[in-house]
């Protein structure tokens, strides 16, 4: 198949599939995952950003194995006829960690908080903010529970205290760019030094503590 014939049939598809102003929730997911991939490739294509693999927990993924996951949620919903719904949604987002827990390093929480009805559009990318998390700052994984939402002002407050904030599409493949590389170079010093630990125990300068030595020296042995 050429470029120009699948170029033709995506915008096709496209055209029929997005003719609406407001998207139900799973074509919204997709166009929110599909936003945060043209971020990317605007902004920092040399990385190699990519969709995951068929199956993955994640959604993108790059050359340095950093993975993200995209969230999303609208304020605005479509109704059965296609119109808007009159009541506003609020937003959150699901983070329950399934059935394998989390093995994302970055959530991109999208959102539309447009609420009037007369101008509201999923397709609008300046309508669309973000909110770009490490894993490591959400609440920790409810396993043993069958649902795990978190709301829109709770993800602000934790993003505002690691110096983050939300975001317009315009700053956000920047972002995410600045979130990864500070993730993968704590990676590699952890790998560094996880190393420096495991020679110096092949020179036997480092002793390794059994079990039994951790819990004896804890007083946890009865």
């Amino acid at each position: 198949m050429s470029r120009q014939l699948r170029d033709g049939i995506t915008e096709y598809i496209t055209n029929r599939i997005y003719d609406r102003p407001l998207l139900r929730d799973a074509l919204r997911e997709t166009y929110a995952e599909a936003l945060v991939y043209a971020a990317l490739q605007d902004n920092a294509p040399q990385s190699g950003w990519r969709p995951a693999t068929a199956g993955q927990p994640w959604h993108l993924e790059n050359d340095d194995r950093i993975q993200l996951q995209v969230k999303q949620s609208a304020a605005l919903q479509p109704g059965s006829n296609g119109k808007n719904r009159s009541r506003p949604q609020s937003l959150s987002f699901d983070i329950h960690p399934g059935e394998t827990g989390r093995q994302t390093h970055i959530y991109i929480f999208a959102w539309h908080p447009e609420i009037d009805p007369n101008i509201a559009g999923h397709h609008d990318v300046n309508q669309w903010r973000f909110c770009v998390l490490p894993e490591d700052e959400l609440p920790e994984p409810a396993l043993e529970q069958k649902t795990q939402r978190i709301s829109l002002p709770r993800i602000k407050s934790l993003a505002a205290a690691v110096g983050l904030k939300p975001v317009a599409y315009n700053e956000l493949g920047a972002t995410i760019t600045r979130i990864a590389a500070v993730i993968l170079e704590a990676d590699l010093e952890d790998a560094r030094l996880a190393e420096e630990v495991m020679e110096r125990v092949r020179r036997g300068e480092e002793k390794v503590y059994t079990a039994a030595e951790v819990r004896k020296h804890l007083g946890l042995d009865c």
